[in-house]
Formats: C-alpha cells, structure tokens, sequence
C-alpha cells in the first residue's frame, strides 16, 4: 500500500504545481486496516514526497487541495497543502 500512496501524494503534488523542494502537510483518511499497512512506512512516505506532517485521520480534514483515490479495493482521501 505505502508504494500506491507515495505515488497518489506525488500525484496531488503535481497537480497543485509544487516543485521538489516545496514542503507539504498531508493528512491521509482511510479505513483502520489500510492504516495499518501503511503506517510503518511513515517516514519513508515523508522523505520520499517532501512532507513534513503526515497525519493519519479517520475523518475529513479541510486543507487546500484534496485527492480521492481507491487503492486495492479500500478508499482513501489524501488531502495536502504547502507548508
């Protein structure tokens, strides 16, 4: 999963216009059992997209820019801003 989520963040990143140095907070909702297989690579997801607050939350969080995505079947909602 944490694969499929760097991408869907790297996604959003592009779509706002951001460049590689720009920071972001991101706040990640999704089911308890996608969390869990996400949640050991937090900080490999935070180095690898340039944030710098990954939050996982179980519900909606209202930041400037908001991705919903399926990934294997469970839904996920990514929102993000720059920092």
């Amino acid at each position: 999963y944490a694969r499929e989520v760097m991408r869907r963040i790297q996604e959003l990143r592009k779509a706002i216009g951001l460049v590689k140095k720009d920071v972001i907070q991101a706040h990640i909702v999704c089911e308890a059992a996608l969390e869990k297989g996400i949640e050991q690579w937090t900080e490999e997801i935070k180095a690898k997209c340039g944030i710098y607050d990954l939050v996982f939350m179980q519900n909606d969080v209202p930041l400037a820019h908001k991705t919903e995505e399926e990934i294997k079947g469970k839904k996920i909602v990514i929102y993000a801003e720059r920092v």
